[in-house]
């Protein structure tokens, strides 16, 4: 078991149903290989004791990454909305306040 390295698949289903029909599968890193079930892992395709492909663990923590700042863009943007939203309001409010002060006072020419 020397050569064997856990690659992370990009949809789990895959890996399942690749597992029963004996399909290819693609990784993260982009080999493609049909998944083998070690005797003795409980019908997992890991391979225990075996290294993780480092490739893989790069692409998922950077996606993970991506995703996670793609996130806070998307809160941030919900965050400034409101926020324009409410400035809009007050400058109106302000306008309309501004607006009503001259009528009340008489204007001295």
């Amino acid at each position: 078991m020397m050569g064997t390295i856990n690659h992370l698949i990009r949809r789990e289903g895959d890996l399942q149903l690749a597992m029963i029909e004996g399909t290819q599968v693609v990784a993260w890193c982009g080999i493609r290989f049909i998944p083998q079930v070690q005797v003795g892992t409980s019908g997992s395709a890991h391979a225990p004791g075996a290294p993780e492909c480092d490739r893989c663990r790069d692409v998922v923590d950077t996606w993970r990454e991506w995703i996670r700042v793609k996130d806070e863009k998307n809160r941030l943007v919900r965050e400034m909305s409101a926020l324009q939203k409410l400035q809009r309001t007050r400058l109106k409010e302000w306008r309309e306040e501004r607006e009503a002060i001259p009528a009340a006072v008489p204007q001295f020419t």
